[in-house]
């Protein structure tokens, strides 16, 4: 896998007052991803859509 950081992912912050974010479509969290498409869960659909994309740009 390609070990370019990604972090156009959307994102939601976890909970109020808090600076922790996680993203909005798998629900792991930010930190937990490191800007690396291989910590998003595999069901996640922005991972999906962005591993799709760069095995087609091969």
């Amino acid at each position: 896998m390609d070990s370019r950081f990604y972090i156009d992912y959307p994102q939601e912050r976890i909970e109020e007052g808090s600076n922790v974010y996680r993203c909005s479509i798998c629900k792991e969290k930010a930190l937990t991803i490191n800007g690396l498409l291989a910590n998003h869960k595999d069901s996640c659909n922005y991972r999906m859509e962005k591993e799709k994309l760069l095995n087609s740009n091969e």
